[in-house]
């Protein structure tokens, strides 16, 4: 039997509050257990031209609304909104 890994994470939320988000997204990544390391050195490429091109630190997590309010810790950065875009 072939085994399989599965990532899985969302953002938003469900609805169940009158502050709740508009949206609710969930989104998930599936592979052969085999090519996790190949597809982890994909990401690590990823990370470091980011890291080369825009000064993205290689272990900071994006999270695209407070990315794209300009908030911290991305208004340290002092990227346009072009360079973001």
């Amino acid at each position: 039997m072939k085994t399989y890994i599965a990532y899985f994470d969302e953002t938003g939320d469900d609805g169940v509050t009158m502050n709740s988000s508009d949206h609710f997204i969930l989104t998930s990544l599936y592979m052969p257990a085999e090519s996790w390391q190949q597809n982890f050195e994909k990401m690590r490429i990823l990370r470091r031209e980011l890291k080369d091109k825009y000064g993205f630190h290689v272990s900071e997590e994006m999270h695209t609304k407070h990315f794209l309010t300009d908030k911290n810790p991305y208004r340290e950065y002092h990227w346009s909104k072009e360079t973001k875009q």
